[in-house]
């Protein structure tokens, strides 16, 4: 049984790695319209709004930088190139971008409680769109099964089961895992 336990957490750990190195490539190659909609109905209501949303020119090409740092698994010179911003200077926006990278700079380094509370921090900004919140909770689920806390896995995973249209039976499989672990019964 332990056994079985073991090789289900070494599988779930190796398509963590895989999966969170796509994400970091997919959030910020799709995700560079994360003011999307912020931007669209400031330009209606005048630019003062919109522009505090706005990427300043040079957040931008420290942000561009550390993604490709990131994308070529880079981890200590992505992390020097976010060092560079200032978070008080920065806007809802920039902070959301920045701890993103932060979070997939530290997945990418193993560190797993890292990564967790820089995802977090993004989701708090406020400034996601809904599928990119499902995203993140997805890989929260992902790390807090790493880490074997499995309640914690069950929570996150339930809050993407909500936000997510139309889940994969991966996800389902990655929940019946987590109450496994956690040696419940019952899945209500």
């Amino acid at each position: 049984m332990e056994r079985m336990r073991r090789g289900a957490r070494r599988r779930a750990a190796a398509k963590l790695s895989s999966l969170a190195m796509l994400l970091a490539v997919l959030v910020f190659i799709v995700g560079s319209g994360f003011a999307g909609s912020a931007l669209a109905q400031g330009e209606q209501r005048g630019w003062s709004w919109a522009r505090k949303f706005e990427i300043d020119p040079l957040s931008g090409k420290r942000l561009t930088k550390a993604n490709v740092l990131l994308a070529d698994q880079l981890f200590d010179e992505a992390d020097a190139v976010l060092d560079k911003m200032r978070i008080r200077s920065l806007n809802a926006n920039e902070k959301t971008k920045l701890y993103s990278l932060r979070g997939f700079v530290a997945l990418g380094r193993e560190d797993f409680a890292a990564a967790r509370e820089f995802f977090e921090l993004t989701i708090a900004q406020g400034f996601l769109e809904l599928e990119k919140q499902a995203d993140l909770r997805f890989v929260i689920a992902r790390i807090c099964l790493q880490q074997d806390k499995w309640d914690e896995a069950i929570a996150n995973l339930k809050k993407w089961f909500t936000i997510e249209k139309d889940p994969n039976s991966s996800a389902y499989y990655l929940l019946a895992l987590a109450y496994w672990q956690a040696d419940r019964k019952s899945v209500v």
